[in-house]
């Protein structure tokens, strides 16, 4: 039984090996075999929960390991704890499908994999749904330079993960003992998994790009200052005349959309006249600027995105609706103050905005850090006639953590599902110019000052997610009621009935 157990914590550290720092795509192919081999042999229910979690606890926990980063700001033994707790809640999700696949293993063939690669589907969704859900680790996104990373297009990121389960399970059935076993047994070899796999591989390859309805040229400005430097009230003046000049390089670059990181300062930046007179003066009549600030409607602060032209100061802002638990707001407050316990990042809390729907006047739209990781957020967005997207980051938090190469990884997936040009500025790097097809127009690097600039096509059609959404999710979930549903049993009773 041991030896089982550690067969899942491999898979998922070897799935793990897939995501940045290591970056190795393949891995996440081969990674998930170990995992598929014991739960397919696992003797009882009790041992595919255990299986499922061991392989969710190494895989979760070592994803969001930047978690420990945050000890800068907050004790060590809040932020360890947050840690654990989190990776333990995110591994259930793999207790759950372990125990589906253990009511799946009886079947053979197709509707085995099937099942077995819906199921995985199923559970990466409910691990990313609610208030404290987490799309880190979504198997899909360790495939952002392969083949299938097109095809997002098509399904989202769940029809990436799809593959890859299907894939390594048709594999894994067709070792040479076990197809004899299968052949004895059943009709049912894994040709239709396989030939689904290979019908979305020639999706992917001959996927075409719209032409472009136009372009701009856009700048991403990355400051690097410090968490402890924002903070610091006496230090908000310099920040801000950085952003200034800055914007100046970037305009003198023809630059006509420039993005600055959220929160340049924790500051009311709007309500400093002054400096709101500066960045007015600085812009020509054909720039805008898009960048972070709190702003205040009574009666709440929101964590926003203010649109500036040389006409209007801040007449537009998206506010953030999807914010970061423990971070911008407090869940469960109450409980948490009965331990004695309180915010484990240190500021203000934010409320959130509306769901993002309304985009801004000049057919840009906004997201705001880890929000932008989550596939739905821009689909109303372009439905209302979005063209591009701008996205402002923060990952002063992450520390030298790979957290930030992670998230940049997918925001690029964000650009292929929906086929739209990306500018992304965070603080301390990587901000990057991302093409409609998901490639780096460019990237600065991580932990250095920088405003890199390029020219990026304006789209305005629509790809089958951006129409449709996360039909391709709804489809695994009736593939796998399919796959559970005791049919052999009902055609032995109908046959019975006609006998």
């Amino acid at each position: 039984m041991s030896r089982q157990y550690f067969l899942a914590a491999l898979s998922g550290a070897m799935v793990l090996l897939a995501f940045p720092p290591f970056g190795l795509s393949w891995m996440a192919w081969l990674g998930v075999i170990p995992l598929l081999y014991t739960l397919r042999n696992s003797p009882s229910l009790r041992q595919s929960i255990g299986l499922g979690f061991s392989f969710g606890i190494i895989l979760m926990g070592g994803f969001h390991s930047w978690i420990l980063t945050l000890s800068q700001f907050s004790s060590i033994w809040a932020v360890g704890a947050l840690w654990v707790i989190y990776s333990l809640y995110l591994a259930l999700f793999y207790a759950l499908f372990g125990a589906i696949a253990h009511y799946l293993k009886k079947h053979r063939g197709s509707r085995y994999n099937l099942g077995i690669a819906s199921a995985f589907v199923i559970t990466e969704v409910l691990r990313q749904s609610g208030p404290i859900g987490s799309p880190g680790g979504i198997l899909g996104y360790s495939q952002i330079a392969g083949i299938l990373a097109p095809m997002s297009s098509w399904t989202g990121i769940t029809g990436v993960s799809f593959i890859v389960v299907l894939l390594a399970s048709c594999l894994l059935q067709m070792q040479k003992k076990r197809v004899t076993k299968d052949i004895k047994q059943t009709n049912h070899w894994p040709y239709l998994g396989l030939s689904i796999v290979f019908v979305f591989l020639f999706l992917s390859m001959t996927r075409q790009t719209p032409k472009e309805t136009g372009f701009f040229i856009a700048s991403s400005i990355q400051g690097n200052h410090s968490q402890h430097n924002k903070i610091t009230r006496t230090n908000t003046t310099n920040i801000q005349n950085y952003y200034l000049r800055q914007t100046q390089t970037a305009i003198e670059a023809s630059a006509n959309i420039i993005v600055w990181p959220e929160t340049i300062t924790p500051v009311l930046n709007t309500h400093n006249r002054h400096f709101m007179m500066q960045l007015q003066r600085t812009l020509k009549p054909d720039t805008v600027v898009f960048w972070g600030t709190p702003t205040w409607e009574h009666p709440s602060f929101h964590n926003s995105i203010v649109m500036t032209t040389q006409e209007s100061p801040s007449s537009e802002i998206y506010h953030k609706s999807h914010l970061v638990p423990f971070g911008e707001y407090w869940p469960l407050k109450q409980w948490f103050r009965k331990l004695g316990l309180s915010n484990i990042i240190p500021g203000a809390e934010y409320s959130p905005g509306p769901p993002p729907g309304d985009i801004f006047s000049n057919h840009f739209s906004g997201s705001i850090c880890l929000e932008s990781v989550y596939g739905h957020h821009f689909r109303q967005q372009v439905q209302n006639g979005s063209q591009g997207f701008v996205i402002s980051g923060n990952h002063g938090w992450y520390g030298n953590s790979s957290a930030s190469a992670k998230q940049l990884d997918m925001i690029r997936f964000r650009a292929i599902e929906y086929g739209r040009s990306i500018v992304f500025a965070t603080n301390s790097g990587s901000s990057a110019l991302i093409l409609p097809n998901g490639h780096l127009a460019a990237v600065a690097d991580a932990h250095q000052k920088a405003v890199i600039t390029a020219r990026l096509p304006k789209q305005t059609h629509l790809t089958i997610y951006a129409r449709y959404g996360e039909w391709f999710s709804l489809l695994c979930l009736i593939l796998l009621v399919g796959s559970l549903m005791p049919i052999d049993k009902l055609r032995r009773y109908e046959k019975g009935q006609k006998n």
